[in-house]
């Protein structure tokens, strides 16, 4: 039915990390990923799977963070949460994309928040996906994340 592949349920991280990895390249371990979320148990979930698949993980806990994150190095990917205190994912996602040197990289949006008719609309166009949080099971973010890596390896502006 056009499924890459499936996991019955309950899943075992064990079983999710194994069946993504099938659909990553290799090479991921090139790749770096951001995750930009005040919440520190989704950071840490993230992060752990994304190690465990080789690929070099930086975490920030607000936009702000994320801003001097990236100023340190630029990430392949970033997972954005929208609510946050500081600088919310709007904000940073204003100035990611204003910024000639950071507009192309790919944004998976997660949040917490229900977005309004508004919300989708400052999103579109801007970022790749957006997940509510509770609606969203980590296996589909993980393959969203696969997709973005996959594009990146087939683009003609990779190094």
């Amino acid at each position: 039915m056009g499924a890459a592949d499936y996991i019955s349920k309950p899943v075992q991280q064990r079983t999710l990390r194994e069946v993504v990895a099938k659909h990553i390249p290799d090479s991921l371990g090139q790749f770096q990923l951001l995750v930009i979320d005040d919440d520190e148990a989704t950071r840490s979930v993230v992060r752990h799977t994304f190690e465990k698949l080789k690929c070099t993980v930086s975490e920030a806990i607000n936009g702000q963070a994320g801003w001097e994150q990236i100023e340190e190095l630029i990430p392949d990917i970033i997972l954005l949460d929208l609510m946050m205190p500081k600088v919310d994912g709007f904000e940073f996602l204003n100035r990611v994309k204003r910024t000639p040197e950071w507009k192309d990289i790919p944004v998976i949006v997660l949040t917490a928040k229900t977005l309004t008719n508004e919300d989708h609309a400052r999103l579109q166009g801007r970022v790749e996906k957006v997940y509510e949080k509770s609606e969203a099971p980590l296996i589909q973010i993980l393959g969203s994340v696969s997709e973005q890596i996959r594009s990146i390896l087939v683009s003609p502006h990779s190094s």
